[in-house]
């Protein structure tokens, strides 16, 4: 090849890596773009007539600086830090409502039983009655209040869910169109189209943010794409569209499913991403809302059953100091499907909350604080005074006497029945500080009077089962001075014919009081009292928040070191690609010299010639 073709060939080779550096310099900001590279080799056309001199250049390819484990490793990356990112942002938020100190659950648990040991001090007054229906009120706004803020919460997941799925099925048909243009320009693979490459593997790190996606490569250049554990989403060309569908176990819930079929996907299989943190984040809201529900339950059961042990100050039974009402569409739809009935179906609202199944305990709980409600709300229907009436023997000698006596929630039947029965039960002492105990029905043993502990004087009627397990059977009273051998004490419940004049009986809010350290809220397959099973909830969401910021923090960094790691192999470095521009340049204009040089040599030939 003649002097003149081979400097044509190295102006050819230097100006298309001039131009390769030049589109390197000018998508230095582009998002995704991997450095262009010129490989180019030798023309070989076998001895010429001096020798091998060689023929020039020639340009093979330019390729893109690609390594598949670093973009693959920064999509990983991409898609763990937005799935924790997402759920330490409402973590942070359901953590400031369950342990705020001031505002939250707990102090307005303390300030109602507060006012009810308030209250005991001065039964007969109106004030202190007042002030503790308005702390009960409080508790109760507390309650809702808490309860819309997890609602918010759901709100704001539900639009995580929804502008997660436009934005996943818009990448999706990005990428599908990106497949087709690659297709049609593949050509076996030799000369690729790289821009479109590097559009497409950026749009695969952008799904990840939205969900954990893999592709799989095939021969025509196209890749399939896979969500989560395995679900279609992009085959080639063709697209698998998602679409936010109302759940069919909670109304109040979006879940997602392939678009037109109506069947939702579950959890388990969209997993990473902001969705994926998004559903994963609603386990959690749905594990607070229900632990609170069960303390509003417990509390609402066992303070009702303890207030209707009383009567009130104009002598009337106590009535439901709080109430549940579950009557609304979203309970309604939750408990069928519990219930394995149809959703839209009748539903038979739970009454004494007994019996349930796990699965309808679960719904009971979640919508427990949207049913909560204060029942009893003037101050002399507060049950302070016990509701059962006391008689000491006409020829008791001792100077023992009855201080206070109540029924307690949960009272055994048969004992019930007795002192429903006149004349009640009786209990009569032994002198040495011994009771027992007498009534229609009953028999010594299994029932006996025990001492209450904790309480001075007090005595307490338990029942010893065949096995020797002693429980209590629902009743107490306190004594003072000392009762003589033989001396009788009456109990029987209080008929609406008896005289009732409000005296400074304060023994159902004693009882009352109590259930401030009694275990009467399920957690866990125990028991615990209330303040022990919101400390426990306070814990699990402090603990959860700690452990995804932990997490988000860590995952932040490796997206970071994957990002460099990328950028290293991949990225455009402006000093490197000056220096190539000096370099492809000086090649340019020395193949130009080559081309003026063979120019001048031939014009001297041909003056020559002449």
């Amino acid at each position: 090849m003649s002097l003149l073709n081979i400097g044509v060939t190295g102006l050819n080779a230097a100006r298309a890596a001039l131009t390769t550096t030049s589109q390197n310099v000018s998508n230095v900001n582009t998002a995704g773009y991997h450095r262009k590279a010129v490989n180019q080799s030798a023309l070989y056309y076998g001895p010429g007539q001096f020798g091998n001199t060689g023929n020039g250049v020639r340009v093979d390819d330019i390729y893109r600086v690609y390594d598949s484990y670093l973009d693959k490793a920064v999509q990983t990356a991409t898609s763990s830090s937005k799935y924790y990112d997402t759920q330490y942002a409402y973590l942070d938020q359901l953590d400031q409502i369950i342990s705020n100190s001031t505002t939250g659950l707990a102090p307005r648990m303390q300030d109602l039983f507060t006012s009810i040991q308030s209250l005991s001090s001065d039964p007969s007054s109106i004030p202190a009655r007042q002030a503790m229906i308005d702390k009960a009120a409080a508790l109760v706004n507390t309650f809702k209040s808490v309860d819309i803020r997890h609602e918010d919460l759901r709100t704001g997941i539900n639009t995580e869910i929804r502008s997660g799925v436009t934005s996943i099925n818009g990448l999706a048909k990005q990428i599908a169109t990106l497949n087709d243009q690659i297709a049609k320009l593949w050509q076996g693979g030799s000369n690729p189209p790289n821009d479109l490459l590097d559009q497409r593997d950026q749009a695969l790190t952008e799904l990840n943010k939205y969900i954990g996606a893999t592709s799989v490569p095939l021969d025509d250049g196209t890749i399939n794409v896979f969500m989560g554990n395995g679900q279609s989403l992009v085959l080639g060309a063709q697209t698998f569209e998602l679409e936010a569908i109302q759940s069919k176990a909670d109304a109040s819930e979006l879940t997602v499913g392939y678009k037109g079929t109506g069947i939702e996907l579950p959890k388990t299989l969209l997993t990473g991403g902001s969705l994926g943190g998004a559903l994963e984040m609603r386990d959690t809201l749905n594990k607070s809302q229900q632990q609170l529900g069960a303390i509003a339950v417990s509390l609402v059961s066992s303070f009702n059953a303890q207030h209707q042990q009383g009567v009130d100050r104009n002598g009337n039974p106590g009535k439901e100091f709080f109430g549940l009402d579950f009557n609304f569409p979203e309970f309604n739809t939750a408990f069928n499907v519990a219930s394995g009935q149809n959703p839209g179906a009748p539903v038979t609202h739970p009454v004494n909350l007994q019996n349930l199944t796990p699965e309808q305990t679960e719904v009971v709980n979640r919508f427990a604080l949207r049913a909560l409600s204060q029942k009893v709300t003037k101050p002399e229907e507060i049950a302070a005074a016990s509701g059962y009436v006391y008689q000491a023997g006409a020829t008791n000698t001792g100077d023992g006497k009855v201080s206070s006596y109540s029924g307690l929630a949960g009272m055994r039947a048969d004992l019930a029945t007795a002192l429903g029965t006149a004349p009640g039960i009786t209990v009569t002492s032994d002198g040495a500080g011994n009771f027992t105990l007498a009534g229609a029905g009953l028999t010594t043993p299994p029932y006996s009077v025990i001492p209450a502990p904790g309480t001075t004087g007090g005595y307490k009627v338990v029942h010893t089962s065949p096995t020797g397990q002693q429980t209590d059977a629902g009743f107490e009273f306190t004594m003072t001075g000392a009762p003589a051998a033989g001396d009788q004490f009456q109990f029987r419940q209080r008929l609406p014919t008896d005289p009732f004049t409000e005296t400074g009986d304060n023994s159902n809010l004693t009882q009352l009081a109590k259930l401030q350290t009694a275990e009467v809220v399920d957690v866990g397959g125990g028991k615990t009292t209330l303040q022990g099973a919101y400390g426990q909830l306070a814990t699990m969401v402090g603990s959860k928040t700690n452990e995804v910021k932990v997490m988000k923090d860590a995952q932040t960094a490796i997206l970071k070191d994957a990002v460099v790691s990328r950028e290293n192999v991949s990225g455009v470095n402006l000093d490197e690609e000056a220096a190539n521009l000096l370099k492809y340049q000086q090649a340019y204009q020395a193949s130009s010299k080559v081309v003026q040089i063979a120019g001048s040599l031939f014009d001297s030939i041909l003056q020559a010639i002449g």
